[in-house]
This record gives C-alpha cells, structure tokens and sequence, in this order.
C-alpha cells in the first residue's frame, strides 16, 4: 500500500474527489468522496493514509481510508477543520452553537475521548496542534491567535498582535505558526510574540503576471506548508485557474509552481488540501567557538537554541582535563567553580585524574536564537572577566557546550575546544612534532667522535694511623624547675602521608564491605524465593521477615572530603557498629534457614552452622591517634576476611542439606 504525502479535495464535474500527490507536487491519483458537490473544510491525514474531514452543512466527522473506502462515522457538529495531534488522536473544530465552538477528540476508530469547549460569544477557525496538549486555533472575533492547553485552560495565551483579519487555515512547522488570509498568507513566532509577517503570492514563469488572487488554503506536510490557491494571470483569463505550491517555514517558494485546474465559472473546482499528522519537534541546541579569551582566566561562550520552549535556563558547561595530587588542587579548583560530576579517577596516594566540570547558568524564560556567556565573572559592561572564585585556570585546554533545560530535562550542543594563554606564555603547546614535520636540530647528530681510550690510575692506598677512643663519662645536667622551662612547639605526631594512608584503607575496606553486604544479600534473596517456594514439604511459613544487609556508604566523603584524624575515627566506629548490625542479621537469617533445613533425627556436629561475630572494639579517644587507627581498619579488613569464610562455610552446609 502506497501513502502519499500530499491530499486534496476537489469538486469537479458535479462530484467531490480525493486526490494524491506525492512531494515533488506530481499527481498520482484520485478516487471519488462523494457523487455531489461537497463543501470540505480543512482536513487531515494520517501515517496510514487514512482521512478524516467533515462539510459544510452536515454533522458527521467522517473517516476514508487510504483507498478511498469510508470507515466510520461520528456524530458531532458540522466540522470546520481537523488536526491530528502528535499522539495520533483526530481533533475536530466543530460549530456547536451560533457563537459556541467545540473541539472533540476521537481516536482513530472514531471513539469519543474528550470535549474542549472554548470560549462562546465568538467564532472560530483554524486549528494546529504542537504536541499532544498544546494547540492553536484562530478567535474571528478578537482577530488573534489563541494558544491553548487541552489539559489545562488556565494556561491560554493570546497572541501579542492581531491579524490583518480572520484565517482560512493554520499550521505549525517548528517554532512557526503560518496560515492563509483569503488571498495572502501570514506567519508567525508559535510564542504568539514579535511581529506577525505577511506573504503575499507573487508571480511566477508558470502562472505569469497576476491581476487578482482569490482563495488561498493552507495544510502542512513534514517541513514544508502545503498551498492551493486561485487567481487571475495574463495566462488564465477571466474566473483564473487553481495553482499548488511549497514554501518552506520562511515562507520561500520550494520546487515549481503546479497548475490544478482552470475554472471556467465562478464556482467551477473548489480545493482544500490536508495537514499530516503532528510531528512533534525535538528541542535542539548547538554550540558556536569559544571567543573574547583576551584574558588568560576568561573567555565568552556562544551557543544557538535552534528550537524548544518553554526554556527556564540555559548556560554553558566547561569541562577540564587534570591531573594532580592531594585536596589541595581540589580545593583550588572549586574555588573556580570547577567540580566533580563523576568523570574524575581516584588513584593512590591521592592522585586525580580526568574531567572537572564548571556550569555557567542563566534562569528565565527564554526563546530559540543566538546567546552568549561569559565563562567567568562578567565585569559591569558584560565582558569575560575574572575573579579568585570563579574563573579559568590558565595554561589549561578546555571544552566548552551549550545547553537549556525544558521542564527539569537537559539538553546539550556539542563540545567545541579551546585554550587559556597564560601571562607567562606557558600553554599546550601546538608545534607539530609529528614525523611529517621534524624538528630540525641545531648541531648535527650524526658527528662521529674519536675517543682515546681511558687509563685509570689507582692513587696509592692511605695509611692511617691508630684511633683512641678517650670520651668523657656523660652526666645528666642539672635542669631548672619545670616551671622556668621556655616554651616548647608541638609537633603533629603524623604526617600527610598517614592520612593519605589512612583514607586509601578506609575506602578498600568500604569497598569490600559493600561487595560483601551486595553478594550476600543477593544469595539471602535467593534462598528465600527458594523455601517459599517448598514451604509445602517443610511445614513452614512463608520466609518474608528475612533481615537485609545495609552497606555502609562513606565513598563519598572518602573520595571528597577533607579529613581529620577524629573524622576517620567516626567513620571507622561507623564501620563497626554497621559491621555489627549486619553480622547480627545473618546470624539471625541462617537461623531461620537452620530451623527449615535441620533434620532433628540426626546429630551431625560438622554440619553445624558457625556464627557470625565482630570483637573489634570501637575508637573512643578524643585525639585519636592515626597509627592506631590504620591498624583498627586493618583488623577489620581481617575480621570481614575471616568472616566471609565462616559465611561461605555457612552456605555448602545449606546446599549439602538440600541436595
């Protein structure tokens, strides 16, 4: 089956027909709507070909499909235009009274899903819908576009202007709401702000000199408005001929100008042509080269929003390659502004390396178009400027992307590259090294020297003569009373590295305790789904109030924070009482699972489970010391060690019952 992408209807010959182009505007076929002259109002198709339009003067939404075959129908109110929303559901505009207009939504077998009625004293026409909840549509009676929510009519805009007069037809491409006036055509921004352009229907080779334009419909097709219109030309004389064209969304002619029909009276051929269903746009946003880095700790940054709404913030996001030791640097560059966001590795002995990340942000209401932003601290005339605490690092290759949020999501352009010189002229450096082009040395490498050979002459040995030891006997001195001894400077009783050492242990520890608690848990799930399942044959309830492990979780402050000795003291004590509650609760679930596996006729003393115990008492000094407390970590590294294997003992016991 074959789905064309342009439909029109037409009267000719007393009848109504349903005709298919495809997008290079040829004609391909038609087939017969109706055996008399109907009147249709804007119509729509959708994915599958099917069509869906009601006509002037009867009540009834009507569905054709791609064939021509009529599949349903629905009684509504004579139907004024059809738009098909980017959820597939057909929308009606329909006259429900004099001055009261109604959109119904029906789904695709014509079931009734939904009633909007929109705001009575006034006449309506046009309809275009943006997604599955936002749609447009055309107040006669204002002259403006009104943009509504199907969920939620509080949320209605008008546009800021008014129309030259009321519109014939409407669609959206994009951020580009366009439509038809009787004989001209119009657009404007679909946030119903700025100016609203006209467009008239200009000459062309085909139609010649124009003298008078009388009907101009409109429908959308993919990117491009889809127009039929009809006007005099110094080729088509006296009631003119019917004409199809493309524009795309800045409404520029696409493609040559088709010629329908020539009428040869005043009512003779009447198109409209169809909208295809909605296509939602994805939100889009690029990013341009960095510029204005005049100063080695700024730059400006440059970015497109090529299309979205409803945009609360957008920015810029810069990211740096590090590699360094220690909180210092951390510090140093968070100062800038620059953060961990998960790119960075954590090595030992302190080391970094990765990506840092530094987001420059902007809050409002903003619209697609060109932006920029200083990567930095903007001075009062809006340049790239510097402060100590937000900034660039100079000597440094950056990255730099834009990016807006759209209801909490984020959406990114492309990484552009860029560097910082410093005052100095240290930077990454570009000179092409490559063997295409060497760098030429300033003395030659390929002198051969002559060297005479060398002699070595051993000096004669030294003869020394006899030591005597002749050293005083030591006597302890006499001190004066404490109380007159100078002060004294105290002397931390570690270094840096114990630190360092220190948190490095805590983390393999923390580490292996949380693969530890996950593995067990996981085998502890395991057998639980295993006895409920054979609760049956052990005459047991349901094992549902089995104990979970909770591993503990200080990774990130381990890999973050600065610490002092009394911080690794809560943490290590943390570490055991958590070491504690988890060993209490396996003890307590391979109870549960001793009780449902042990056979109380035999006594089998190597089948018994072993417990599962924690001796390590927790730190309780003030000033703790740092020795102790890597030796205390130590021991708990054992004692987990130990444990597993108690653990594991546990388990083979558990399967030899069961198998």
């Amino acid at each position: 089956m074959t789905v064309y992408d342009i439909r029109l209807s037409v009267q000719k010959d007393g009848k109504t027909y349903i005709q298919s182009y495809d997008g290079d505007l040829v004609y391909i076929s038609e087939w017969e709507l109706s055996a008399s002259l109907r009147v249709v109002q804007n119509f729509a198709s959708d994915d599958d070909g099917n069509i869906y339009l009601g006509w002037i003067g009867n009540n009834y939404l009507r569905k054709f499909t791609n064939a021509g075959v009529a599949d349903g129908t629905l009684f509504i109110y004579e139907v004024r235009d059809v738009a098909i929303d980017t959820a597939g559901y057909i929308n009606a505009l329909t006259k429900y009274q004099t001055t009261q207009y109604r959109i119904y939504q029906v789904d695709a077998n014509l079931s009734l899903r939904g009633i909007l009625n929109l705001d009575s004293g006034t006449f309506y026409s046009g309809l275009a819908f943006e997604d599955d909840d936002i749609f447009y549509t055309n107040n006669l009676g204002t002259v403006k576009i009104e943009k509504w929510s199907w969920t939620d009519q509080e949320k209605k805009l008008v546009s800021t202007n008014s129309l030259l007069s009321g519109v014939s037809s409407m669609g959206l491409i994009g951020d580009v709401l366009g439509g038809t006036y009787t004989t001209s055509c119009w657009t404007m921004n679909k946030n119903l702000t700025g100016a609203i352009a006209s467009h008239t229907i200009d000459e062309c080779p085909v139609t010649g000199e124009i003298y008078a334009r009388y009907f101009a419909f409109l429908g959308v097709v993919g990117d491009n408005f889809i127009v039929v219109f009809r006007m005099v030309t110094e080729n088509y004389l006296g009631y003119g001929a019917w004409f199809l064209r493309r524009y795309d969304s800045s409404f520029t002619q696409v493609g040559a100008t088709v010629v329908l029909a020539t009428s040869t009276s005043s009512t003779s051929h009447y198109f409209r042509v169809a909208t295809k269903r909605a296509v939602a746009v994805e939100p889009s946003i690029t990013t341009q080269a960095v510029t204005q880095i005049t100063d080695y700790m700024c730059a400006m940054g440059n970015g497109t929003i090529v299309s979205g709404a409803d945009i609360t913030e957008r920015g810029f996001e810069v990211k740096v390659y590090v590699d360094y030791f220690g909180v210092g640097s951390d510090i140093w560059w968070g100062m800038l502004g620059f953060e961990d966001e998960g790119e960075i590795v954590y090595h030992s002995f302190g080391q970094r390396t990765g990506y840092l990340i530094k987001r420059e942000t902007w809050e409002g209401e903003f619209e697609p178009g060109v932006f920029e932003g200083v990567l930095g601290k903007a001075t009062i005339f809006g340049n790239p400027g510097h402060a100590f605490n937000d900034g660039l690092e100079p000597g440094y290759e950056y990255g730099c992307r834009a990016y807006m949020v759209i209801d909490e999501v984020y959406y990114y352009g492309d990484w552009v590259d860029f560097d910082t010189i410093a005052p100095d002229g240290v930077y990454p450096s570009k000179d092409d090294i490559s063997e295409g082009n060497p760098t030429v040395p300033i003395i030659p490498i390929d002198i051969e020297l002559e060297y005479p050979p060398f002699e070595y002459e051993y000096p004669p040995e030294i003869e020394y003569p006899p030591w005597e030891w002749d050293i005083p006997d030591w006597e302890m001195p006499d001190y004066p009373p404490m109380s007159f001894v100078g002060d004294f400077y105290y002397r931390k009783p570690y270094t840096k590295k114990d630190l360092d050492d220190l948190r490095r242990k805590c983390i393999i520890y923390n580490k292996n305790s949380v693969e530890f608690a996950l593995v067990l848990r996981h085998n502890m799930n395991v057998l639980k789904e295993f006895f409920n399942m054979m609760t049956d044959y052990m005459g047991k309830d349901e094992y549902n109030d089995f104990t979970d492990l909770i591993p503990p979780q200080r990774l990130k402050e381990l890999y973050l924070d600065p610490l002092d000795p009394t911080d690794f003291r809560d943490m290590i004590n943390g570490f055991i009482r958590n070491t504690i509650d988890n060993n209490i609760a396996v003890n307590r679930n391979f109870k549960l699972i001793n009780e449902a596996t042990t056979d109380p006729q035999e006594n089998n003393e190597e089948g018994v489970f072993r417990g599962i115990n924690s001796n390590i008492k927790t730190v309780t000094e003030d000033d703790p010391d740092v020795h102790r407390l890597k030796k205390k970590i130590d021991s708990l590294n054992q004692e987990v060690s130990f444990n597993f294997g108690n653990i594991m003992r546990n388990l083979k016991i558990i399967r030899a019952r069961l198998l």
